[in-house]
């Protein structure tokens, strides 16, 4: 099984595999690095499994695919909104449930900045000196996604939550925390 088919596996019925995210998979699995594909963040090799341990409701699970992890254990995830719309979201420890980008696109762009863990670090300012930048991930995001890598996080974050239903009050509607 290759990565994308193992990322897949984590992905409800009712959530389609991005094209992006399985074009992401299988550039990162022929690259000579580790696991860590920017910063911390991991792609997610999973099962349906692991969403059972922070929703409780299966309709609710239906609606999050997971794809990534943060390096405490938290989970990045696509979620399936009731408009269709569908934000890349975190969901972290103590009820820690945040939107970072409005899209698969934008959030790959987001990880390319090369913060060492998008959930707890500024988005209004660069990286840190020493963060783990891939290059090798910041071309490969330059030359599919065709865009311009931005210096800070700040407007992609923006932009998803302005655009995007609250995660924490859907989850909150929506289990039994």
């Amino acid at each position: 099984m290759n990565l994308t088919e193992k990322v897949k596996t984590g992905f409800p019925q009712e959530i389609e595999f991005p094209e992006l995210l399985s074009q992401l998979c299988s550039w990162h699995e022929h690259q000579n690095f580790d696991k860590k594909l920017s910063g911390y963040f991991e792609l997610f090799e999973n099962d349906r499994e692991v969403i059972s341990a922070w929703v409780d409701r299966a309709e609710t699970q239906k609606r999050l695919a997971v794809f990534g992890m943060s390096p405490d254990g938290g989970l990045y995830c696509i979620w399936l909104q009731n408009n269709g719309k569908k934000p890349i979201v975190y969901l972290g420890s103590g009820q820690d449930a945040r939107v970072f980008a409005k899209d698969i696109q934008d959030f790959i762009a987001l990880l390319a900045i090369g913060y060492n863990d998008i959930c707890s670090a500024d988005m209004s300012q660069p990286p840190d000196e020493g963060s783990l930048i891939n290059p090798k991930f910041q071309a490969w995001v330059d030359r599919v996604l065709n865009v311009n890598i931005p210096v800070t996080g700040r407007q992609i974050v923006d932009a998803a939550v302005r655009e995007s239903d609250n995660i924490y009050e859907w989850l909150v509607a929506n289990c039994t925390w």
